[in-house]
């Protein structure tokens, strides 16, 4: 299975969130929108070394997870607070649990580094 592109995370996001339904696609200022969310999260979850995939390429078995996860971010422009509020609590941190266990046992290894041997 290919990886998920930064599009198509941009619209599973923004279905997640009932902006679009399967099919369609974003505006230029939902997609700016979403876009600079997912960039920046996952900036976010390398520094926590979490995130190993570029912004363009998300492993297929995350796709769901990390969608939930970056609506989580974005609830508040897209639905109104109570909404928002219920929205968050119902995936941030259910999402955020499955996204650590599933990369949990993939090595990240930015630089080689020289072992030492006795």
């Amino acid at each position: 299975m290919a990886d998920a592109t930064l599009a198509e995370m941009r619209n599973r996001v923004l279905e997640k969130l009932f902006v679009l339904i399967a099919g369609e696609t974003a505006d230029s200022e939902d997609t700016a929108t979403v876009e600079k969310v997912i960039v920046s999260t996952n900036e976010e979850l390398r520094e926590n070394e979490i995130c190993y995939w570029s912004d363009s390429a998300t492993p297929q078995h995350l796709v769901e997870h990390l969608a939930a996860y970056y609506a989580c971010y974005l609830a508040n422009d897209f639905m109104d607070a109570q909404e928002a509020a219920a929205f968050k609590q119902d995936n941030e941190a259910k999402s955020m649990f499955r996204i650590r266990e599933l990369t949990a046992n993939v090595r990240r290894v930015d630089t080689p580094s020289k072992g030492t041997y006795f």
